[in-house]
């Protein structure tokens, strides 16, 4: 695929509308399975525990091999990374339903999130260069929306069609999208360019590790995984929560989250274009801690979704300034390595924020006690910016404004 478009400030132009429907239409397959796949294993005579190891599994074979693709697609293909991960996106479910004996669907499990890394880091990793620079938090919070939408529908429906047809149309389904993705990527040629041979030769350990990882998109990547251990935590308790306190349920919550970030991530982006990525930093900050205390000081009916607005309107504005903030200073060579730093970072946060508030959650013997305590996760976040990531070079008012030329990064 070309990366230059003839009008370079133009946002909306025919590669990024591919990408962006092709990015939803793998994120549909991916949520309806996340949705439905605990109440598969328990319908084959399998147990919660059985069911959160399929989960687990997903999740860290998705995070070990974020960054062995990111490297393919910067030093080999990116037909490798974007086809092998879509065709794998398509052959799963329909395994699935072939398959019921759980030692082996655990095993698909695994490959799965192998095969969710790859085509989700390179589908991410050629958006950036597509997207005007001056315009790229805009680009990326507009880009974001596909997971965000995704995130608030795919569920309900894969929960739909398993109720009312069962699973194995359900899993169909999501083969179905993600054979639209697989022909998308085909019909505009995604993943078109790919390198001879290695651009980058290190030796060694830390040589290797330089390859797999950027340290360009560090600062952002610690922020992310900040703001989203309470996000973790939402996810995985925010419905318990409801019934605990008779306050309403967690399918409501999710709505209301949803809508607030798609709508936060269509206004911030130009903001962060113009302004920086500081003042979103911190009004994302405010409003997840406010959430946190909404959660942990105030059970009522009416805070809760007033929490869910403050979380939605939080997550919305930190991850496409944070991302942009991870890529902006990335050469053609390394953005793979920063895209699957940054999303490494994501994943990991959302799971770590699961495991410390399910300990928390035992330590203190309720959920208000655990998401106090994570108000000081997102006071962190802001911390870690305003002193370290605000004067590193990826920030945005080091790109714009450098010091002087000796160590100017062109923004462009």
């Amino acid at each position: 695929m070309n990366e230059t478009v003839e009008n370079q400030d133009k946002l909306w132009h025919k590669s990024f509308v591919f990408l962006f429907i092709l990015n939803f239409c793998q994120f549909i397959s991916f949520h309806m399975q996340v949705a439905t796949f605990s109440f598969f294993i328990k319908d084959l005579g399998g147990s919660d525990v059985i069911a959160g190891l399929a989960s687990g599994m997903f999740s860290i074979a998705s995070l070990i091999t974020r960054p062995i693709s990111g490297w393919i697609f910067d030093q080999y293909s990116k037909k490798v990374v974007l086809f092998a991960g879509l065709i794998g996106m398509l052959l799963l479910p329909l395994a699935y339903t072939a398959l019921h004996i759980i030692a082996l669907l655990l095993f698909l499990r695994l490959l799965h999130g192998i095969f969710w890394s790859m085509s989700s880091t390179a589908v991410n990793s050629e958006v950036v260069g597509i997207i005007p620079r001056k315009r790229f938090g805009e680009g990326m919070g507009y880009f974001g929306v596909t997971a965000a939408l995704s995130m608030s529908i795919s569920p309900a429906v894969g929960l739909a069609l398993m109720d009312q047809y069962g699973f194995t149309l359900m899993f169909f389904a999501a083969a179905f999208m993600a054979a639209v993705a697989l022909v998308l990527s085909f019909v505009y040629g995604i993943g078109s360019n790919t390198h001879s041979k290695p651009s980058i030769k290190h030796t060694g350990f830390f040589g290797i590790l330089s390859n797999l990882f950027s340290k360009e998109a560090i600062p952002a990547s610690v922020i992310i995984f900040l703001c989203l251990i309470p996000y973790g935590a939402i996810m995985t308790f925010v419905a318990l929560y409801a019934v605990e306190n008779n306050i309403g349920d967690g399918g409501g919550f999710f709505m209301v989250m949803a809508a607030t970030t798609i709508l936060m991530r269509i206004i911030v982006g130009k903001i962060s274009d113009r302004q920086g990525e500081g003042i979103v930093v911190y009004a994302s900050a405010a409003c997840i801690a406010l959430c946190t205390l909404l959660l942990g000081l105030f059970p009522h009916f009416l805070t809760f979704y007033g929490a869910a607005l403050c979380f939605g309107a939080g997550f919305g504005m930190i991850t496409p300034a944070m991302q942009a903030m991870a890529l902006r200073i990335a050469s053609p060579e390394t953005r793979g390595a920063a895209t699957s730093t940054y999303l490494c970072a994501f994943d990991l946060g959302i799971g770590s924020g699961g495991i410390i508030g399910g300990l928390l959650v035992k330590a203190f013997g309720n959920y208000a006690h655990m998401y106090l305590i994570l108000f000081f996760a997102a006071f962190l976040a802001a911390v870690f910016y305003y002193f370290w990531g605000s004067k590193s070079p990826s920030a945005f008012r080091n790109t714009v404004q450098p010091k002087n030329r000796s160590d100017k990064t062109t923004y462009q």
